[in-house]
């Protein structure tokens, strides 16, 4: 595999781990890996490992109420064609591609554990994002899509001695990781950081995080204007044609838009487009968007008004206003 990307990463990554440096030192090593990512491939020890026949088909969206974005998609990618055994091929190789990079995790771990290192270094694992490998009928992401296979991306943190072995449903937001990380490795935390440390609950002082999760995404609409044509050169990234084959034709479909979640309840906000109400112990795969259903028309109300308190709170304060007296 040498030439694939992330295997590369890796082998530069265990290079660095062994090189000569100070070992009374600390050292900070941030190792990315593009897998799982579109475009679904991955190198041929771990492709077809997962059993296709075995692969079940994603549930599909229940189709009232669904935001612009999805069909636009959909259309611009074709996918309302592809049969079942190429969504199944779809899962299944998204499957493959984590397989490959778990196995690449062990090999860095695996590096670190002769010489002691892996007792006395904080590993954390997550992602960026997550994808849609078949849900809601859709591939790859979006950038106001907040359903949970997006949004609830994986998190495993390992710190002998500070972390022990605990599974959680806590809310947890991403910018929570900055001052988690800085407080295990006893780096003092810079004021105005708006993330909160895990470590009472990774420490099992507490069973949860926060109340909701706050989401958003996006772009302005005055962005619009500077959307190019789906046959302009150069383009900024091939990778992404198709998306921008979406955008170009239907731009509001990426107008801003923000959600809040909690463990009972999702609502989504967007600008000129449908809201978003999923009741998550009835309906977990985000099927059904209740917003115009008049049963719930408090519930819609409620969460209107705890997102508008989230922003609130999450306006930025910079510079941070220690120095103020009153």
């Amino acid at each position: 595999l040498p030439d694939w990307r992330d295997r590369r990463n890796t082998e530069n990554a265990l290079a660095w781990l062994t090189q000569d440096r100070p070992r009374d030192r600390p050292f900070f090593a941030w190792l990315n890996w593009d897998s799982p990512h579109p475009p679904y491939k991955v190198p041929a020890p771990f492709y077809g490992v997962t059993d296709r026949a075995q692969v079940p088909l994603p549930p599909r969206d229940h189709p009232p109420a669904q935001p612009a974005y999805k069909q636009q998609l959909r259309e611009t990618y074709g996918l309302t064609a592809l049969t079942d055994a190429a969504w199944r091929e779809i899962v299944a190789t998204y499957l493959d591609m984590c397989r490959f990079i778990d196995a690449e995790v062990e090999r860095v771990l695996q590096r670190l554990q002769p010489s002691g290192a892996l007792q006395n270094t904080i590993v954390a694992i997550w992602s960026d994002h997550g994808d849609f490998a078949g849900e809601h009928t859709l591939v790859e992401k979006w950038d106001t899509a907040f359903h949970d296979c997006i949004t609830r991306v994986p998190l495993i943190l390992y710190g002998p001695g500070q972390i022990p072995p605990l599974r959680t449903s806590a809310l947890v937001e991403s910018i929570d990781l900055l001052p988690t990380l800085l407080e295990l490795a006893g780096v003092p935390v810079p004021k105005g950081v708006q993330g909160r440390s895990l470590r009472p609950l990774l420490q099992g002082k507490t069973t949860e995080h926060r109340e909701t999760i706050l989401c958003q995404g996006g772009q302005e609409i005055e962005m619009f204007d500077r959307v190019t044509p789906p046959d302009a050169r150069p383009r900024p990234c091939r990778a992404y044609q198709r998306k921008q084959d979406a955008l170009f034709t239907r731009p509001m479909i990426n107008a801003r838009a923000k959600m809040l979640r909690d463990h009972r309840w999702k609502y989504v906000f967007r600008l000129g487009d449908v809201e978003e109400l999923y009741d998550l112990q009835a309906d977990p795969g985000e099927l059904h968007n209740r917003a115009l259903d008049p049963s719930l028309e408090t519930t819609l109300q409620t969460y209107r008004q705890k997102l508008l308190q989230r922003l609130v709170e999450a306006e930025t304060v910079e510079p941070y206003q220690d120095f103020l007296e009153a």
